[in-house]
């Protein structure tokens, strides 16, 4: 086979390889078998067919479009990932001593990951951390945390602190101090019927008090979340 020609049936590989539809391949395997002299018969052109052709399923690009490899032909963040790889593995690797390779070096990232994290001040944080707050923070995202974070602030600090204004017999207004949101509260039934705020209730002994502590509360009624029942209280 001329050099010239052998050059051009190489870089026709390529185009097999990397065939986005079948009318590539079959466009590119036409220009090859022309190459050939339009042999069949041809040793290279039958060794493809034998070899290559009948198993399309396991190297033409658009056959397995799902299937991850260390070509250039995926998006950015798949190749950085993918090219780490690269970098520390031989390419001359047979199958079972990439998987055992592969395996060890996930073993050490792990161990590595692990001494950090128990290092004593690696995880610095405040004495007042809040254990739940902690735990969802590993499942959400910081938006997300923030805004469940002032609630929840709002609702179990023994800080938070409301002015209250008796009304009424049986009738108070609740200020949040933090916040400025009202409440309405039906001191007689323990009910507090919510502005925007989160879900609480006084104590008759609290709230005829020039302020009062409040503390969150379940829902008692599912058809209206802003009516709540109390039935533990601060004394």
């Amino acid at each position: 086979m001329a050099a010239s020609v052998k050059k051009e049936v190489k870089a026709l590989m390529g185009l097999l390889v990397y065939a986005r539809s079948k009318m590539e391949y079959d466009e590119a395997r036409s220009t090859m078998k022309d190459l050939l002299g339009g042999d069949e018969e041809h040793p290279l052109y039958r060794t493809f067919l034998e070899n290559w052709d009948n198993s399309q399923e396991e190297w033409i690009s658009y056959l397995r479009g799902n299937v991850p490899h260390l070509t250039n032909n995926t998006n950015n963040r798949i190749e950085s990932k993918w090219g780490k790889i690269k970098d520390v593995i031989n390419g001359t690797f047979s199958i079972d001593e990439l998987v055992t390779t592969l395996i060890m070096l996930q073993e050490y990232a792990e161990d590595q990951y692990i001494a950090e994290y128990h290092r004593v001040g690696s995880r610095p944080h405040g004495p007042d951390e809040d254990p739940e707050l902690a735990a969802l923070a590993m499942q959400i995202s910081p938006f997300a945390h923030r805004l469940v974070e002032e609630q929840h602030g709002l609702a179990t600090s023994p800080n938070t602190n409301y002015n209250v204004e008796l009304l009424s017999p049986g009738k108070a207004i609740a200020t949040n101090n933090s916040t400025g949101v009202t409440h309405e509260v039906n001191i007689e039934s323990l009910q507090v019927y919510l502005h925007g705020d989160v879900p609480a209730a006084l104590s008759p002994c609290d709230a005829r008090k020039d302020e009062a502590r409040l503390r969150d509360c379940d829902p008692s009624d599912e058809d209206d979340s802003s009516q709540m029942d109390c039935a533990q209280f601060y004394q």
